[in-house]
């Protein structure tokens, strides 16, 4: 279920297309890589509390997408 909270719109990954590989930490927070099982594209998301857009919700943690991943 989407779930809008200001600016942000929030989905549970369950809710996606998207699987949870593994979490990269850093000192700083930690980063997603996320397999799209639709095309079999990675992609890189990094938390993000307060980001005014779309995040995919891991363990009640926003996260924004970046890239792809090659």
């Amino acid at each position: 279920m989407i779930e809008h909270i200001g600016s942000q719109t929030r989905e549970p990954i369950e809710d996606t297309e998207n699987e949870l590989l593994e979490f990269v930490e850093y000192l700083s927070g930690r980063d997603a890589i996320l397999l799209n099982t639709e095309n079999g594209i990675k992609e890189l998301y990094i938390e993000r509390v307060d980001y005014a857009g779309y995040v995919v919700v891991i363990d009640g943690k926003g996260f924004e997408f970046v890239r792809s991943l090659e």
